[in-house]
């Protein structure tokens, strides 16, 4: 899994968008398999606020049958 920081100046679904847009450009148009999660960190009690998006990817190929 990795985590990628996002921009704190953009709303979330800004945040949302540019994330699917890397990882459609860079993994899934080489055939990678992708699912990402975006987390936004809770600022009470003065924390900071550290947006950020996780991916998973498959690291061995699907064959045509699904194996």
């Amino acid at each position: 899994m990795y985590c990628v920081m996002v921009q704190n100046e953009f709303s979330m679904q800004e945040n949302i968008d540019l994330a699917r847009q890397f990882l459609l450009d860079n993994l899934v148009s080489r055939g990678m398999v992708v699912d990402f999660a975006v987390h936004q960190t809770d600022k009470k009690d003065g924390g900071i606020s550290s947006p950020h998006f996780c991916v998973m990817c498959l690291i061995r190929p699907v064959e045509p049958e699904g194996k």
